[in-house]
């Protein structure tokens, strides 16, 4: 589902002209919203590295303090795409706070 128009920018790594990379950074909430993605055949080229980096100087230069990533693990245990998710945001996160929320059905 892409974001509404206008309310999102998109950042795009496009190394050799092919689009590898996204984030969707939210103008209202200093978020980005729906993760960092990489094309699976770029990944340890640092693309997602560039994309949160790029992320971090556009809200620092809006004057935002803070830069948020949300990762939603459904059920019990965090699948091998949530375990990988978070140890790149850990490994990318040299000024950021990093904090790990488990939500369960029927809870605010």
């Amino acid at each position: 589902m892409p974001p509404p128009q206008g309310d999102y920018v998109l950042l795009v790594r496009t190394p050799e002209g092919d689009a590898v990379g996204s984030a969707y950074y939210n103008l209202a909430s200093s978020n980005v919203d729906y993760g960092i993605h990489v094309s699976r055949r770029h990944w340890g080229r640092r693309i997602g590295t560039r994309l949160l980096v790029e992320a971090a100087g556009l809200a620092s230069r809006l004057g935002r303090r803070r830069l948020c990533v949300a990762r939603v693990i459904r059920g019990a245990r965090p699948t091998t795409g949530d375990v990988r998710a978070l140890a790149f945001y850990r490994a990318n996160k040299p000024k950021l706070e990093l904090n790990v929320y488990r939500l369960r059905r029927g809870q605010p």
